[in-house]
């Protein structure tokens, strides 16, 4: 289940990712975003809420991923391979 509940604090980076998939939505080149943060401040939560927001307001396909903290720093290609496959 997904915690549908808007994050506190962060407006302004919501506002900015929305603006973001706005402008890719209307004709705009692709966009990558990457958050970065110290574990436990909410990346997840956030992503989650402007994926669910871009899919609702702006019927947007949405690709979501995350890294888990241990593979962060890992120097497995997995996750460049997919990128440059979805690009």
């Amino acid at each position: 289940r997904q915690d549908q509940r808007e994050p506190v604090g962060r407006n302004q980076a919501v506002a900015q990712l929305l603006q973001s998939a706005e402008n890719v939505v209307l004709g705009g080149p692709p966009a990558l975003v990457r958050v970065i943060a110290e574990p436990g401040h909410g990346r997840t939560h956030l992503l989650r809420w402007v994926a669910l927001k871009c899919r609702n307001l702006l019927h947007a396909e949405v690709i979501l991923l995350t890294a888990r903290a241990h593979l962060a720093g890992a120097s497995s290609q997995l996750l460049p391979t997919l990128l440059r496959r979805l690009l």
